[in-house]
């Protein structure tokens, strides 16, 4: 490699480390605000991340990355591992520089503020308090959109791109029409079995306390090491890394339902355990990143649902769960089994069953999409999401606070966020399939559930998925690790499965 492009790529690699750092304080102050900041705090807080977001878009739009990025084009003689560092450094550098840093303050200030509310006005269905604050978010968010789109390009489009790289609506939308039109009649089916259960059967009183132990005892199991992680509780559940050895994950406690925190618990272990395995040597570059939120959202709907409601993973949980709470001494693997499957539409994204959760997020991207190309007003969205529960689930919500209110993201900024969770819940079910086939095949991986032995599903991860870092777009990636393309088949088959022996369906 001439010694010009060497040092320019040696410059971006030092650069991006440097950045990553302010980053990494930028997790940990939205970390404390959602877990310890006392309720005061909060309009500074706004302040100071303004500040090193500042900081931070200073960093990504400096002229100097453009010269070495300018230098590099040419050269021939890059590593793939280099190739794509200099493709995600690219893609940065042009997103940055088209945004000015009046806008980065002001939208990091109004989701702040509006995150902050959002946390009350919840609990207190002011739906008429949070409005107002949401209306600027979205405001911001079309203006960001509009600085970023090139021409004739839709604004959500380039929203999504953040979380999803390469990922367009006019994909989304025909995929997610199939997917909720095959999830229908598996729901259906189900609604109608006579071996459907409609009430949850283990309600009872939990202290949290104990549900505590339980929480922890399962991370450790899975791989997640307290040496260099925290388990803590906030309004919603959320993982972090502040750092490469500095692992945080949340949840929220229910006293008459230990189930909920457990698989929140587990959701926010499988983020962890993904960027556990990210390759440290790498960390703040991106072959130490992960690809995207879509991937992200593959592990901890892997660990949650093709692990967490296995038959032979209630199998060890049991015995694990009854130490914990003495008052679940009647139960029985194949009660556990039945009651973290149970399906029955919710109001509520993140309680809701396997089965019906990807409708909750198809409801959500409508929603942004028609947001974003002004279809939509914020004003509007409680009817419109009221709408559409009812056409997609067949329910419809009660108040604000269980409908159009009961997420963060929007009044955090993350529009284009949600269909990442329907993404990952697909590339789940595929990479599961994949390691059930390479490690024995069902009754293999059944057992080492049941045995508590989630080393090798784990250690197939790490070198199918998680070593990678950002070497490979999404869709590549999951093309490399399971040897298809990617598909709401591997979906729709595992639910039906499932279910069938569930629900006799």
């Amino acid at each position: 490699m001439p010694a010009d492009s060497a040092s320019a790529l040696q410059w971006l690699y030092e650069h991006s480390r440097e950045t990553a750092r302010f980053y990494s304080a930028l997790e940990l102050l939205a970390w404390d605000q959602r877990t310890m900041l006392a309720p005061a705090g909060h309009d500074w807080r706004g302040e100071q991340v303004a500040a090193l977001m500042g900081l931070v878009q200073s960093r990504l739009q400096d002229p100097a990355r453009g010269e070495r990025l300018t230098q590099l084009e040419t050269a021939a003689d890059l590593s793939p591992e280099d190739e794509a560092a200099v493709f995600h450094w690219r893609r940065e550098y042009h997103r940055a520089v088209r945004v000015p840093l009046d806008l980065v303050r002001a939208k990091v200030i109004a989701t702040s503020k509006a995150e902050m509310v959002w946390q009350e006005a919840r609990p207190a269905n002011a739906w008429p308090v949070l409005q107002p604050l949401l209306e600027e978010v979205v405001r911001l968010k079309k203006e960001e959109a509009a600085c970023l789109a090139d021409s004739g390009q839709p604004l959500y489009d380039v929203l999504l791109d953040e979380f999803e790289p390469g990922e367009t609506t006019a994909r989304l939308e025909p995929l997610f029409d199939a997917l909720a039109a095959g999830l229908r009649p598996i729901l259906d089916a189900i609604l109608g079995s006579p071996r459907r259960m409609s009430e949850r059967p283990l309600q009872g009183a939990y202290p949290v306390p104990a549900q505590q132990q339980l929480n922890r005892n399962l991370c450790e199991a899975l791989g997640f090491s307290f040496e260099s992680g925290r388990l803590d509780v906030s309004a919603h559940p959320f993982s972090c890394a502040p750092g490469p050895r500095d692992h945080r994950i949340t949840t929220r406690h229910c006293e008459s339902n230990f189930l909920e925190s457990l698989y929140g618990v587990l959701h926010e272990a499988g983020h962890s355990l993904y960027m556990i395995g990210l390759p440290e040597a790498h960390w703040g570059t991106p072959l130490g990143s992960y690809i995207s939120l879509g991937v992200h959202e593959s592990q901890s709907r892997l660990w949650e649902n093709m692990v967490g409601r296995s038959l032979g993973f209630c199998r060890w949980l049991t015995p694990l769960a009854k130490d914990s709470l003495p008052c679940l001494s009647g139960l029985t693997p194949d009660k556990l089994w039945r009651s973290v499957n149970m399906v029955s539409p919710s109001l509520i994204r993140t309680e809701a069953d396997e089965v019906t959760y990807c409708l909750h997020v198809i409801l959500r991207f409508r929603l942004e999409t028609a947001l974003m190309d002004g279809r939509l007003e914020v004003k509007d969205l409680p009817e419109a999401w009221d709408a559409g529960m009812e056409a997609l689930l067949g329910i419809r919500p009660d108040c604000p606070a269980n409908g159009v209110m009961q997420d963060m993201h929007w009044p955090a900024g993350a529009i284009g966020y949600f269909p990442t969770y329907a993404l990952g819940t697909m590339y789940a079910a595929q990479l599961y399939a994949a390691a059930t086939a390479d490690l024995g095949g069902e009754h293999a991986m059944d057992a080492r559930m049941a045995a508590g032995e989630f080393s090798p599903l784990l250690t197939w991860l790490r070198e199918r998925v998680h070593c990678h870092g950002m070497r490979y777009m999404p869709q590549e990636l999951i093309r490399q690790a399971t040897g298809q393309e990617p598909s709401p088949r591997f979906l729709l088959e595992h639910l039906a499965r499932r279910h069938q022996d569930v629900h006799g369906i």
